[in-house]
């Protein structure tokens, strides 16, 4: 081969970035290279051509020759600001206006103390986090001082001053004490209620930290996002492994809680209906493929979820488990948007999955009822595969 025709074709290689799986919201994914991602859309390489899908109908980015890392077995520190971002760090120190971290993954941080609603230093036994999380509920007007206590944890309140390499300042009812850094567990800092705009995405990376974002822009100069407190952050890039635009935009109904259950049993056999799983503890499995998500529903059952009139678009596939032997299983089913009937069906065993595409526009709540049919409730498996509403209207 000519050397000289060998290089750009190198170069070109090299240029490439992460291979990434896009997945737009009407389920279509998307695999290729990372070009990049702005406020608008997000651009990739599919077979030497440019694909780019616009946020409005974007579900995640996800790098995929990446993978989560095992915890360090050093202890880490981790900060949770006040809009539910949490930084896994090695470092974090503290002065009184900033918060100072250094990830592993996502690089040097520092963001307005302000943000900051609580700071865990070093790991934890089972005991410390139990204690942990009983006061991170615990109702104060005060900062929260933990400390560690035997295998327990403890806590003073007053105001959290300082934390340091060595030492952690803390001013009770007017005394100033600095605490060695090595017995304080955490400090939780009282925080008023604050209005934050809606997020528009959510960072995962490696070492588990995640960042609640307003917009991301990502590209061959690096990773830039602005949180929901304004600020803006410059972040390393090579252990982010999905940028999560799903918030807001989609809700799978096996992650709602239904406003109503009603279940009528035809014999004294009950089954109850069932999240992400098939009524007989499997894998949801329609016509030969499987789904992660989705109701599993036996006659005679009724969902009823509250949809507050913020979505136009309900979609599933519809059909009997493949766990039941064909032919068996007839069920009714029918959809209603507040009074207005969706969807009427007889949906019976061996009969191909069908997929649902419904109009829920200004529908304040979803009943799901799946009644008996033929054949008394003998094999009335009903599945809902991958059932979800969302907020815009997709192919």
């Amino acid at each position: 081969m000519n050397p000289l025709l060998v290089w750009p074709v190198m170069a070109a290689i090299t240029a490439l970035g992460p291979q990434v799986q896009v997945t737009r919201l009407d389920g279509e994914q998307i695999s290729g290279h990372f070009v990049q991602l702005d406020r608008e859309a997000v651009s990739l390489n599919v077979a030497g051509e440019d694909r780019t899908v616009p946020l409005g109908e974007l579900l995640e980015v996800r790098v995929t020759d990446r993978q989560p890392v095992t915890p360090a077995e050093t202890p880490l520190a981790t900060v949770t600001l006040i809009d539910g971002s949490q930084l896994h760090c090695q470092q974090v120190q503290t002065d009184a206006d900033i918060c100072r971290c250094q990830s592993k993954s996502a690089g040097p941080i520092e963001v307005p103390l302000v943000r900051v609603a609580h700071i865990r230093l070093g790991a934890a036994v089972a005991s410390q986090t139990q204690d942990w999380s009983r006061l991170l509920e615990k109702e104060s007007r005060r900062d929260l001082l933990v400390v560690r206590r035997d295998n327990g944890l403890d806590f003073y309140d007053g105001v959290v001053g300082q934390i340091a390499a060595a030492r952690v300042g803390f001013l009770l009812d007017g005394d100033e004490g600095p605490v060695g850094r090595e017995k304080v567990f955490g400090g939780i800092y009282f925080r008023r209620q604050q209005d934050l705009p809606e997020a528009a995405c959510e960072l995962k990376f490696a070492d588990g930290s995640r960042l609640s974002a307003m917009s991301v822009v990502w590209n061959d100069s690096g990773l830039q996002a602005t949180l929901r407190g304004g600020d803006r952050l410059e972040l390393k890039s090579a252990e982010l492994l999905a940028v999560d635009y799903s918030a807001g935009k989609i809700a799978f109904l096996s992650e709602l809680e239904p406003r109503a259950v009603d279940y009528t049993p035809f014999f004294d056999t009950v089954w109850e209906y069932r999240r992400n799983r098939s009524l007989d503890g499997g894998p949801i499995r329609l016509d030969g493929e499987s789904y992660q998500s989705g109701l599993a529903i036996h006659s005679r059952t009724r969902l009823q979820y509250r949809l507050g009139r913020k979505y136009r678009q309900f979609k599933a596939v519809m059909g009997i488990d493949d766990a039941i032997q064909s032919g068996l299983g007839s069920v009714n089913v029918v959809i209603r948007g507040d009074d207005r009937v969706l969807l009427e069906a007889i949906v019976e065993g061996g009969a191909s999955a069908v997929p649902l595409d419904l109009d829920v526009t200004n529908v304040l709540d979803l009943e799901i009822l799946g009644d008996f049919g033929d054949g008394l409730d003998i094999g009335d498996h009903l599945d809902l595969a991958n059932a979800r509403v969302l907020k815009c209207r997709c192919q």
